[in-house]
C-alpha cells in the first residue's frame, strides 16, 4: 500500500503545472536556441563589435558608394557620352528605376536559391559588367543610346541586387537578440555610402570627368564583394546559405 502511495505521489508531481515566474525573470530557453557568442561578462557583444557583421555593412557602404557615384552624376555623364537632353533623362530613369525593382526582387529569389553570398557576387558582377560598358561607351562617344541603355539597365538592376542578400547575412550572423539592430545599422550603412558617393564622386568629376566615374564605381564594387566575402569567413558556424527564412532559424555564432 505504502508502495503504491509513493508511485501515485510521483505521477501527481510529475503531472503538476509549472510554477509561474516571477516578474522580471526571463524565462529560460533550451541551448542553443537564437543563441549568439557572448563576452567573459555573459552579454552579447554589440553588432558592430563582431568582425564578420562588421564586414557585411562595411560591403554594403562600399556598394552603395559606387552605385550612388553613378546615379548622382548621371545627368552630366550621359550628356556628355551619348548628348542625353534632359528631356530624354526623364524617360531613361523611369526605364532604370523599372529595372531596379526587377533586380531586387529576382535578388530576393537569388538568396532563396543560391545563398547571399553568391547572390551578392552575381550582382557585384553584373554591376562591374555594367560600369565596364559604360567606360566603353565613354571610350566612343559619342555613343549610340542602343549601347547605353541596355548597360544602364542592367546597372540599375544589379545596384538594386544589393540589399537583400545584405539583409540575409547580417540576420543570420546577428541572431534574433540583435536582429533589429542590424537591420537598422544596413540601413544606416546605405545612406552613408550615399553620402560618401555623391562627395567621392563630385570631386572625381571635377578633376578626372565624367570618364573617370565607371572605373571608379567597379572598384568599389570589387571591393565590397570583397569586403562581403570576408563576413562569411568570420562566423565561426557557417553562415546559413539557404536563404532568409534558414538564416533566422539557424542563427550564426559570430
Amino acid at each position: 500500500m505504502d508502495r503504491c502511495g509513493t508511485r501515485l505521489e510521483g505521477h501527481l508531481r510529475d503531472r503538476r503545472p509549472p510554477r509561474p515566474r516571477r516578474p522580471g525573470v526571463p524565462a529560460r530557453r533550451p541551448a542553443g536556441h537564437g543563441s549568439v557568442a557572448r563576452g567573459r561578462s555573459g552579454r552579447t557583444p554589440p553588432p558592430l563589435a563582431r568582425p564578420a557583421i562588421a564586414c557585411a555593412l562595411l560591403a554594403a557602404v562600399a556598394a552603395v558608394l559606387g552605385n550612388l557615384m553613378i546615379q548622382t552624376y548621371l545627368a552630366p555623364f550621359l550628356d556628355e557620352t551619348a548628348g542625353v537632353s534632359p528631356s530624354g533623362l526623364g524617360g531613361l530613369l523611369v526605364l532604370t528605376g523599372a529595372a531596379g525593382i526587377a533586380g531586387g526582387r529576382l535578388s530576393g529569389s537569388l538568396v532563396d536559391r543560391v545563398g547571399p553570398l553568391r547572390a551578392f557576387a552575381i550582382a557585384s558582377a553584373a554591376f562591374v559588367a555594367a560600369m565596364a560598358g559604360l567606360a566603353l561607351a565613354w571610350s566612343l562617344r559619342p555613343a549610340h543610346l542602343l549601347l547605353v541603355v541596355p548597360l544602364l539597365l542592367v546597372w540599375s538592376a544589379a545596384a538594386w541586387a544589393v540589399p537583400p542578400p545584405v539583409q540575409a547575412r547580417v540576420l543570420a550572423l546577428a541572431g534574433a537578440e540583435t536582429g533589429p539592430q542590424v537591420l537598422a545599422l544596413s540601413s544606416s550603412a546605405v545612406y552613408v555610402g550615399a553620402s560618401l558617393g555623391a562627395g567621392l564622386g563630385g570631386w572625381l568629376l571635377g578633376t578626372l570627368g565624367p570618364g573617370s566615374l565607371p572605373p571608379a564605381a567597379a572598384a568599389c564594387a570589387l571591393g565590397a564583394l570583397g569586403l562581403f566575402g570576408l563576413a562569411g569567413r568570420g562566423a565561426r558556424k557557417p553562415v546559413p546559405e539557404k536563404g532568409l527564412g534558414a538564416a533566422r532559424n539557424r542563427d550564426a555564432n559570430v
